[in-house]
């Protein structure tokens, strides 16, 4: 079984249907990973980089849509996803609020730590 680690350049070229060769192979490891014959590794710091790329380049696309997209993704059978709910729960926050996916993922170690403390909040 082929393992392939995904970086933000694929998962964007992918996601937002660029003309870029990589869509292809993209779609060839999609098709084998759910044929289990491969599986796709994507870190939540590629995650985060890749929301970083598409805001950069796309700033029409709100949160709410970039994290749409991701998560679906994410689920897509055959990708592996290190911290997987963590990185799931980070997007809906990153959706939900005004921060860049490292701090919605902070937010998210942070609450599991504390309790309900959030970033930017004091604990009282």
């Amino acid at each position: 079984m082929n393992n392939v680690h995904l970086t933000a350049d694929m998962v964007y070229h992918f996601l937002m249907d660029t003309n870029d060769p990589m869509i292809d192979r993209m779609s060839e490891w999609l098709d084998k990973a759910q044929r289990k014959e491969a599986v796709l590794h994507i870190h939540p710091v590629t995650i985060a980089d890749g929301c970083s790329q598409i805001e950069s380049k796309d700033p029409e696309l709100s949160r709410e849509d970039i994290a749409n997209a991701l998560t679906r993704f994410i689920l897509l059978d055959g990708i592996r996803c290190a911290d997987k709910d963590r990185v799931l729960y980070a997007l809906e926050e990153y959706a939900r609020n005004d921060h860049p996916f490292p701090l919605a993922w902070v937010s998210v170690l942070d609450k599991e730590k504390k309790g309900t403390s959030s970033v930017g909040e004091l604990d009282e």
